[in-house]
């Protein structure tokens, strides 16, 4: 007997011909996880005939959330897609893939919020925003061929760093007073805020041209607001953060704003010269490791060889970081709006690299001082004087990186 008419065919999607119902409803542990047929992730349908845990190929996760004035939340959230493009779904009926939001509260039907079906390749950091009612949101899904994967955004989800609203300066453009403002938004991802208790001026009109999508940085000179006259002094709202521009501002120097970079880029390029002088010293404690046990000359040659691939690494970090920083110009131009001839550079592409490869060499550093202790006495140790200074430095690269403004305008 063939396909449906073969009584061991429980569907069209049943992979097993043989008589019997199949794993995802025979109400057996058949994979020995402790979860059984549809509760196990790794049944897509009652006619999957394999409970085993299917890879990941595409995960959530939440990132954090903020509070709003309307006594809701907005939580920002992450996907990974590893596939090599973008895939598109969503919950079939027999929720063979998934991906659906789920709230505490009871929601009116066809008022839930709907999440993306579209997804790009790689991991996508507070990409899918959504503002939701009640004290938890869910957002469960399951990809084609991929396991299910949930986030939960609740009371317990880190809150995200606030929006620091900032001042540069004020004067007279074509006989009109204006203030020029911008913005510091230290998450590794944009936040949305709309005009509205949460983004808003006072006194007078709320909406004054400012941004409602803040983008990751720091970011100078983004939009003007029109001031009625020189004694005027008005407030910007953001997300509890309040701003007021008053005559104390100095007065605007041309019609872009320039921001001195030399002082920066050269901590800058300090801060990964002194790493790379740590994991000299972290190198030549490895390489100096007793091997007081068997094979004492190999151990003693493995020492040196990890000791050597450390700096070797080491020193490719500092380089990439001073190819980045020389890229950077001395002085650092930005204008609201760009004149003929310019154009606007995003430079968070560098200023995240640059903290990344921060990140890499404390943790080299880390694991070389580790290794090291191992090799001497059996046991590792979290309290070296040179992982303390590495993660000093790396908070000093940090610092200063949050002084270089994120878009630049650049003119031929």
């Amino acid at each position: 007997m063939i396909d449906l008419a073969d009584p061991g065919c429980s569907g069209a999607q049943d992979n097993n011909e043989a008589d019997g119902t199949s794993q995802c409803q025979d109400t057996r542990d058949n994979d020995g996880d402790g979860l059984i047929d549809l509760v196990d992730p790794g049944c897509s349908s009652p006619q999957d005939n394999n409970e085993a845990d299917e890879a990941s190929t595409f995960t959530v996760g939440v990132e954090c959330v903020t509070k709003n004035a309307d006594n809701t939340t907005t939580a920002y959230f992450t996907y990974n897609n590893t596939a090599s493009s973008e895939v598109s779904f969503t919950t079939s009926s027999n929720r063979s893939t998934v991906n659906e939001f789920v709230q505490s509260l009871a929601t009116p039907a066809g008022q839930a919020p709907v999440p993306p079906s579209r997804f790009k390749t790689g991991l996508n950091k507070g990409a899918v925003v959504v503002t939701y009612s009640g004290s938890t949101l869910a957002w469960s899904v399951r990809a084609p061929g991929s396991a299910a994967s949930l986030a939960i955004a609740s009371s317990t989800t880190p809150v995200c760093a606030a929006l620091s609203p900032q001042a540069e300066c004020r004067g007279y453009s074509q006989g009109v007073l204006k203030a020029r403002l911008g913005y510091r938004n230290d998450n590794p991802f944009a936040l949305q805020t709309g005009v509205g208790a949460n983004n808003f001026f006072s006194p007078g009109a709320q909406d004054r041209g400012q941004p409602t999508q803040f983008f990751a940085g720091l970011n100078k000179s983004v939009f003007e607001v029109t001031l009625a006259s020189a004694s005027e002094a008005v407030s910007w709202n953001l997300n509890g953060q309040k701003l007021t521009i008053d005559s104390s501002l100095p007065v605007c120097d041309g019609s872009c704003v320039d921001t001195p970079t030399g002082a920066i880029t050269g901590q800058l390029d300090d801060v990964a010269k002194q790493l790379s002088k740590l994991m000299d010293r972290a190198a030549g404690i490895l390489a100096s490791a007793k091997a007081t046990k068997s094979n004492q000359d190999i151990k003693a040659q493995r020492n040196r060889q990890d000791a050597d691939r450390a700096k070797q690494k080491s020193a490719l970090y500092e380089q990439r970081s001073k190819q980045i920083t020389i890229g950077i110009p001395a002085v650092v131009k930005t204008c609201p709006e760009a004149p003929a001839f310019c154009q606007t550079v995003d430079r968070q592409s560098s200023i995240e690299e640059l903290k990344g490869l921060y990140a890499n060499q404390v943790n080299s550093i880390k694991r070389v001082i580790a290794r090291a202790y191992f090799r001497n006495t059996g046991a590792t140790s979290r309290k070296d004087s040179i992982v303390r200074q590495a993660k000093a430095l790396e908070q000093q690269g940090l610092a200063a990186l949050q002084q270089l403004p994120r878009f630049a305008t650049e003119c031929k």
